[in-house]
């Protein structure tokens, strides 16, 4: 038998790379056991494989080629952001219907207690609300069904994933049945705001055919509290009967409004201003009513009082004394002096109505003032104590104001300028 030389060189006599491995003369020998030459050697035994579409580089005299494979983590964070989309998607449905249900709730229980306009926040949630989750609902339609198909879910997240698809569809559903029911709706109140409107244009000119109504009527209607307003002068437009009436063309001299078939407001004619407009204020004191409208525009209501253009208009002064009625006459701020020596001689219903209360009074004077006349009433003694009076400053205000003297059913004239006259009323 041969025998073969087993013995190793010496460590002096062995080539080294630069690391100190042996190395033999024709480059990197197997390792043993190992029949892959082109296997690494087991010092690396996890080192990437060499692909041969990568440049491979030296690196401490080893060839390496970098990998270009996404890692693990990468595809899982890519993953987790889509999951995160979903379920915000989620929570953004369930907030919708949770504020949709308790805002209508709290709605319905407003509405029971009274509060008014509620209805318009109800209007706000379906208008806005309901079509933000209807549309948030679809991009969970579109989205969440790729997003299925390409992960393959199972287990929790697919009966989730189902669950989340079924609220969707309902979700949109129903917004588009609101949209479509909003739409439908709208049409019809329009249609029938349209016809209510015909109708009531219709309604209203059959009980508005007749409108004239005698003095006799109108007093009782304001009486009895059942006016809401009162026009005077300037009641010549006949154009338009619903805003204010033309009593001042009418035969009577009143004209009735009504409204809804019922007595609303009554116009009435200059002449019977010092008669009716008396009347008038007494009932406004009374019944919070009528409003009144004149020369263009309504008085306005202000701390129990009512103002017109700046002034006090329905400041009925009661109880004054003799020396408070010269004063006023004496400052030109009346229009007339009513007095009587028989009640029953006064024809005028409003006139014996003050006349009662002047004699009722303590002081046996009544003053109303801004009517748009002024008036002093006086009692039967008060009209004997200052019927001389009235005349004498009647004569001093000739120039601001005509102060007319009535006593009984007539009244004192000045023609000519300086004689005095008596005529019936």
């Amino acid at each position: 038998m041969v025998k073969v030389k087993t013995e190793m060189p010496d460590e002096s006599q062995r080539p080294n790379n630069e690391n100190g491995s042996p190395v033999s003369a024709q480059g990197i020998q197997p390792a043993p056991g190992n029949p892959n030459p082109t296997s690494l050697p087991h010092e690396f035994p996890n080192s990437p494989v060499i692909s041969s579409s990568q440049p491979a580089t030296v690196v401490n005299g080893r060839s390496f080629t970098p990998t270009s494979l996404m890692s693990g983590n990468q595809i899982e964070q890519k993953l987790s952001k889509w999951r995160t989309f979903f379920i915000v998607i989620g929570f953004l449905q369930a907030a919708g219907i949770a504020l949709f249900l308790l805002v209508m709730l709290w709605a319905a229980q407003q509405a029971k207690a009274g509060v008014s306009g509620t209805e318009f926040i109800a209007l706000i949630l379906f208008v806005i609300v309901v079509p933000a989750v209807a549309v948030i609902s679809v991009v969970n339609l579109i989205g969440l069904p790729i997003y299925m198909r390409k992960q393959k879910l199972h287990g929790k997240r697919l009966i989730f994933a189902i669950l989340s698809l079924a609220i969707s569809t309902l979700l949109v559903l129903y917004g588009a049945y609101n949209i479509y029911g909003l739409t439908v709706s709208t049409k019809k109140l329009l249609d029938e705001s349209g016809q209510k409107s015909e109708q009531r244009q219709q309604e209203f000119a059959a009980s508005n055919a007749k409108p004239e109504i005698t003095k006799e009527e109108a007093i009782e209607l304001l009486m009895t509290c059942k006016l809401k307003g009162f026009y005077y002068t300037n009641q010549t437009d006949k154009s338009d009967p619903a805003n204010g009436g033309w009593g001042e063309v009418s035969s009577t001299g009143v004209v009735l409004t009504k409204v809804d078939g019922q007595p609303y407001r009554i116009s009435i004619a200059d002449r019977l201003i010092p008669e009716l407009v008396p009347i008038a204020r007494e009932a406004q004191k009374t019944c919070t009513n009528p409003q009144f409208w004149h020369d263009g525009t309504y008085e306005q209501y202000k701390d129990g009082k009512w103002y017109f253009k700046g002034e006090v208009v329905n400041s009925t002064q009661s109880g004054k004394t003799r020396e408070e009625a010269i004063s006023f006459m004496q400052n030109c701020k009346a229009d007339y002096f009513v007095g009587y020596t028989d009640i029953n001689l006064v024809k005028d219903s409003s006139s014996k109505s003050w006349l009662n209360k002047a004699e009722q009074s303590t002081t046996g004077i009544e003053i109303s003032e801004g009517s748009p006349k002024s008036y002093v009433f006086a009692s039967k003694a008060m009209t004997t104590t200052l019927q001389d009076t009235a005349r004498q400053l009647r004569q001093s205000c000739y120039g601001t104001k005509k102060l007319y003297i009535t006593v009984d059913n007539w009244i004192e004239t000045e023609y000519p300028q300086g004689k005095w006259t008596r005529v019936n009323q």
